[in-house]
């Protein structure tokens, strides 16, 4: 398995918007691949993209 991408460490993902049809639409980093958990809007920290 890869190493965590330094910025992933330092909390700056790069959040991108994803879907699915068992979880709907949800934020996931395209670099480290963490879910983000918040339901109103992007997670705090790092960059949005629209990669849907």
């Amino acid at each position: 398995m890869a190493a965590k991408a330094l910025r992933c460490r330092l909390g700056m993902h790069k959040w991108v918007l994803r879907s699915s049809t068992e979880n709907g639409a949800f934020h996931e980093c395209a670099r480290c691949g963490k879910m983000g958990t918040s339901d109103w809007g992007p997670p705090v920290g790092g960059t949005l993209e629209d990669h849907s």
